[in-house]
């Protein structure tokens, strides 16, 4: 089950008993915890029906924690963060099945995982069996702008969509990183709308979009503004060997990306076996898409090459990037 999904059963009433919230997306996980604490827990009764545990707890306490009715709420809430039988091995599916007998519509058990869940976990296997999982994807940036708006009027301001969508990548994908720069972006520009402009000048690139701005410029032919913003990466926090992953790093996914196009993969498939951003996979094709695929190993190998010469101390890692770097300018 995908997050909008759930919360919208979340928002019609279906609270359900048991849920797994796994994924990347934290805000949107913390979000969705708190509707959930919001329709299950009166505001005075918070601390007294609700709990809430960091790693693994006995079977017994969290047998007790379920029999234990509500004080004065509707439900009790019991939340388990990072419980090891979930994101990890050695989980009972005997065990599991005690924790099901005693669920009832007394009470509600979250398990909250900041890592993903073992497929293995014979409990994963039997919260998923249930229905219960739910899986916070990263979101693409239309997917992410309401979230920004909302985010914008809390704040006491606004944002256009195409500035959110910019914003979202702007700081590397993540709902997280747009709120740590949402209130001081508001407090900015008071009753005015927020602008490319001012996320440019107050904002923090993240390190992917660095190097997509760069490698976009290299690949259009605006080998000046390249080589600005790559001097301009290398005098804020990135190191040569940060960028050189990096670099290697979109090579992958934009050869990975034109088989996939053959196959008829989405974006959002495609940042899932790779495990990256779904802004990642979506613009790292259009950077490359000229780029035939023989170039892009060229390109790869020259990336191993670099990061073997400076690991072995043949060269500085400034050295070593820099000859990957004039190799695509040759382009």
């Amino acid at each position: 089950m995908l997050a909008e999904e759930c919360m919208k059963r979340i928002g019609a009433g279906d609270t359900g008993s048991l849920w797994l919230f796994s994924g990347r997306e934290e805000y949107l996980k913390d979000a969705t915890l708190e509707k959930l604490r919001d329709v299950l827990i009166e505001p005075a009764m918070r601390g007294l029906d609700d709990q809430l545990w960091e790693g693994e707890r006995s079977l017994d306490e969290i047998l007790a924690a379920l029999d234990t009715p509500p004080f004065l709420s509707r439900r009790r809430l019991i939340v388990i963060r990072d419980d090891p039988r979930i994101i990890g091995k050695g989980s009972s599916a005997d065990d599991f099945k005690k924790i099901e007998a005693h669920l009832h519509p007394g009470n509600c058990l979250v398990f909250l995982c900041r890592t993903a869940p073992d497929a293995s976990s014979a409990w994963f296997k039997a919260v998923k069996k249930l229905d219960a999982a739910v899986d916070f994807r990263p979101l693409k940036a239309a997917e992410a702008r309401p979230w920004i708006s909302r985010m914008a009027r809390e704040a006491g301001g606004s944002i256009p969509s195409q500035a959110a969508e910019y914003l979202f990548d702007y700081v590397g994908g993540s709902l997280t990183s747009v709120k740590s720069e949402m209130e001081k972006l508001c407090a900015l520009c008071g009753n005015r709308p927020i602008t490319r402009s001012d996320i440019e000048a107050l904002c923090i690139p993240s390190a992917d979009f660095r190097v997509f701005t760069m490698l976009d410029a290299l690949m259009s032919g605006q080998k000046q503004r390249a080589m600005s913003l790559y001097r301009q990466a290398l005098e804020t926090d990135e190191s040569p060997a940060g960028l050189l992953a990096l670099l290697s790093g979109q090579l992958r996914v934009a050869r990975y990306a034109l088989e996939a196009g053959r196959k008829g993969m989405s974006s959002e498939e495609l940042a899932a076996v790779l495990d990256v951003k779904p802004f990642v996979a979506e613009k790292a094709p259009r950077i490359w898409r000229n780029t035939p695929v023989s170039v892009l190993v060229s390109l790869q190998e020259a990336c191993a090459q670099a990061d073997r010469d400076f690991k072995q101390g043949i060269r500085s890692d400034r050295d070593a990037l820099e000859t990957v770097i004039f190799r695509l300018l040759e382009r």
